[in-house]
């Protein structure tokens, strides 16, 4: 991945390779196909070649007195730790004899459940097996850690819950009729979700079932507790998400849009997010559950070499000097046009005139085009009536865009663009996790991608060589866990995101003869008044006074004020392409030098 993106991209633009390699994320800590970046080198991450039989590989966050943060990696039968911090690879736990299901962390210790229906506790500073929790007639495939019990559930239907500190059986948890695969902590309390679609909230004090619930019709997938409102949200197979209240004894609302399996939910303090298998991922308010965006959409950027293809706020579309290019939201239609949405809300469009602006709220023919792809890389957008959006090769920054018929139909400099094109999910997404303000998704399409959260527009992604199955922040660095092979260490994103749409304004709505012109018209100004400031010195000095200096004059250049030379020509303004734009929010803290 990192020869072929170099080659690619060796003759680019250092700030359009941010762009198409991902906002914020630095190049120098990637670690795709097993290699990590530490201490200057690519040095290879090998804790062994087999995976389990069910395809997956799970991740935990564990502690050492001597290395601090440590990540656990189930490969199989086996257990890896890594230091979180550098990736070293400290030790195997090896004992279990089916490939492991499930990890919990807890301090020092951690604990697994396996195929071969045994719970085990590993500690962490040494890596020995230090219990073996048998009791289980079929495998364990949740864990769950409430205060000092815990528990266990397994495709006997049942959840059995172990005394933290002896390992002796508490209860045995019997009242479900079908396979238990989501446990979860909720105030005390311990929820169980099965295949069957019943949900049943449990006191661990008396282990009696406090409200028994036939939530869905399907198998619950996966369970999540918002601390604020109290609020329990339970995601099914069929694609449907019910949020009730904290012991479930009644369901609050229902949040349709997805259409098949519910794989993740995840909460921030505005929005629930919720990933499925339908490639899709959804944006619900959190307080009425209506949904807000759905992350479905790829985006692509256009750039010539004067700047970035930008639309403004009033609908205009002009060449824009900005760090960080538009990123426009790419629609696809049936027959392989597309159209465009960009940051105001409005589509890309062209008229049979040749303008182009982006102020039309829906798609018709003017916002349809269809992309040529060029030998050189490069592309052409054409639209349905024949013309290609052009910027003049000399044009400078600031430049407007307009829609040119091409001689023989073939495009040439002016019509040919630069382009990162980035697409969305098309298989089905297994993880969600926020760093750093930023929304990251795994899916089993081999890659991982990054959303703004605010706005709902693809940023990056990142390409492995098999499916991720879950992402682990340890704080320091970031993890992700794939079908097959070896863990992934991750590069951060540099910085949260700001808010929705914002941009430097300067770069993208000031045209560059406004700016000259404003230059031009500061210069005069200054120089009368020097000049003011010269004609009243003159004036004091003739009254016997001492004259009041000017800044020349304070200089030593006493000469100047007495005799007064005309004032100098102001020089001309800088070209525009030498004046650096304010910072833009977006981009990286430290960019890439020239």
């Amino acid at each position: 991945w990192l020869e072929q993106s170099r080659t690619k991209f060796r003759d680019a633009d250092p700030a359009f390779f941010v762009v198409g390699m991902g906002q914020g994320l630095p190049l120098s800590s990637c670690s795709f196909d097993g290699l990590i970046h530490q201490d200057g080198g690519l040095q290879p991450m090998r804790p062994g070649s087999r995976a389990s039989s069910r395809g997956s590989q799970l991740l935990c966050e564990g502690r050492s007195a001597r290395h601090g943060p440590l990540v656990c990696s189930a490969v199989g039968k086996e257990i890896f730790l890594y230091v979180s911090e550098s990736g070293r690879k400290l030790s195997v736990l090896e004992g279990s004899k089916g490939p492991v299901t499930c990890l919990l962390g807890s301090g020092t210790s951690l604990f697994s459940g396996s195929v071969d229906r045994a719970v085990r506790r590993w500690d962490l500073e040494t890596g020995n097996n230090i219990a073996e929790l048998k009791g289980h007639d079929g495998s364990v495939w949740c864990l769950e850690l409430i205060q000092d019990v815990l528990c266990s559930a397994s495709e006997d239907a049942t959840v059995i819950c172990w005394d933290l500190e002896s390992g002796a059986r508490l209860a045995r948890l019997m009242q479900h009729t079908s396979p238990v695969r989501c446990l979860l902590d909720v105030g005390g309390a311990m929820l169980s979700g099965s295949d069957g679609g019943t949900l049943i909230c449990w006191d661990l004090k008396s282990f009696e079932p406090i409200v028994t619930t036939e939530a869905h019709t399907c198998a619950i997938t996966c369970l999540l507790h918002v601390e604020r409102g109290g609020s329990v949200f339970s995601g099914a197979a069929d694609g449907s998400i019910t949020r009730w209240n904290q012991h479930c004894r009644d369901a609050e609302n229902s949040l349709e849009g997805h259409v098949q399996w519910i794989t993740c939910l995840l909460a921030t303090e505005e929005w629930l997010f919720s990933g499925s298998r339908d490639g899709t991922i959804k944006r619900w308010d959190l307080e009425t559950g209506v949904l807000t965006v759905s992350l479905e959409l790829g985006t692509i950027s256009l750039r010539k070499p004067a700047g970035f293809l930008v639309a403004t706020e009033e609908g205009s579309v002009c060449i824009s000097k900005m760090p960080e290019g538009e990123k426009f939201i790419k629609v696809d239609h049936e027959g392989g046009s597309m159209s465009f949405l960009a940051s105001n809300g409005l589509f890309l469009s062209a008229s049979p005139g040749g303008a182009v602006g982006a102020g039309s709220e829906s798609i018709g023919d003017e916002e349809c085009f269809d992309v040529m792809a060029h030998p050189d890389g490069t592309i052409s957008l054409r639209t349905t009536y024949g013309t290609y959006l052009s910027v003049d090769a000399t044009a400078d920054a600031g430049a407007g865009v307009s829609a040119i018929h091409c001689e023989e139909d073939i495009p040439l400099g002016p019509e040919k663009f630069n382009h990162c094109l980035i697409e969305a999910h098309w298989s089905g997404v297994t993880c969600l996790q926020m760093v750093s303000g930023c929304l990251m998704s795994g899916a089993a399409d081999r890659s991982v991608k990054l959303w703004d959260p605010n706005s709902g527009i693809l940023v990056a992604s990142l390409d492995s060589r098999t499916g991720i199955t879950c992402l682990l922040d340890t704080g320091g660095a970031l993890y992700a866990g794939v079908a097959r092979g070896n863990p992934l260490r991750l590069p951060r994103p540099s910085r949260p995101f700001a808010q929705a749409n914002t941009r430097s304004p300067l770069p993208a709505k000031v045209p560059a003869a406004m700016l000259r012109a404003a230059s031009a018209r500061c210069a005069a100004a200054c120089a009368a008044a020097v000049e003011t400031v010269v004609d009243a010195s003159k004036a004091v000095a003739a009254e016997g006074e001492a004259p009041l200096s000017p800044p020349a004059v304070r200089r030593g250049e006493a000469a100047a004020a007495v005799a007064p030379a005309a004032a100098p020509a102001a020089p001309p303004p800088p070209p525009y392409h030498d004046r650096r734009p304010p910072p833009h929010p977006l981009a990286p803290a430290h960019p890439p030098a020239r």
